[in-house]
């Protein structure tokens, strides 16, 4: 202990050149084993992929965030969250005040991910999946008007095809930088 607690007083103990040299090292070594167990709160960047789905649930853009490892799994995640997306656009008991809502929002949640959705007039679906287990709709609202913003600026490209792949690099970094930017402090 650096401090010796005696009638509700703090003295100062003393130390050996050991133990002062220790304190650091533990501090550094107990951070370090938090990071591990936690590994997102030690990144910055909490989406994992994201994609664009054509009307006819043809991929236009997916691009994950991580290794090539977890490519393979994103894409299984990201056609998966097609269905629970067809479910919800076609249900029946669908409420006046959701029809004509565009945020599908948390579409399902994995083990290690959450997986959003948006869906535009056009019926192209916009998906994201990220690591953030407590990430807030407000911030993903926010990152879907943006992700769609892109997606607009770069299908009014005139030498895009409408329902083919979107290989534009202006819209990638586009993406990327608002890909960057998610989190808490995201605004319009």
């Amino acid at each position: 202990m650096l401090f010796k607690g005696i009638n509700n007083k703090l003295r100062p103990q003393s130390l050996d050149l050991h133990q002062f040299l220790s304190v650091p090292f533990y501090f550094l070594s107990t951070s370090l084993t938090f990071f591990a167990f936690f590994p997102n709160l030690s990144q910055q960047n909490m989406i994992v992929c994201v994609a664009v789905v054509g009307h006819q649930n043809n991929p236009l853009y997916l691009q994950s965030f991580t290794g090539s490892d977890d490519a393979l799994k994103l894409h299984h995640i990201v056609h998966c969250s097609l269905d629970v997306i067809d479910e919800r656009v076609n249900n029946p008991k669908r409420s006046a005040s959701t029809l004509n809502e565009t945020f599908l929002g948390l579409l399902y949640p994995t083990e290690n991910y959450k997986v959003y959705g948006y869906l535009t007039n056009t019926k192209v679906k916009f998906i994201m999946v990220t690591t953030d287990l407590d990430v807030k709709d407000a911030d993903v609202r926010s990152f879907f008007r943006k992700f769609h913003a892109a997606y607009v600026d770069a299908v009014c490209n005139p030498f895009h095809v409408p329902g083919k792949k979107i290989t534009s690099n202006s819209f990638s970094e586009r993406v990327g930088a608002i890909v960057r930017s998610f989190g808490p402090s995201m605004t319009l």
